[in-house]
């Protein structure tokens, strides 16, 4: 899968106010592997 700017903004936007990986999956239409897995990413390589 391919993460468009716009899903991942989203993903990071709704991760900062506090939301977790599940609800996030919820919300977005995305697995929560996924979720995950790009928070994982972002979040290591800053």
């Amino acid at each position: 899968m391919t993460w468009t700017p716009l899903q991942t903004s989203r993903v990071l936007l709704l991760a900062d106010c506090g939301f977790t990986v599940r609800e996030i999956a919820f919300l977005t239409g995305l697995r929560r592997t996924q979720v995950a897995g790009k928070l994982h990413r972002i979040r290591r390589s800053s």
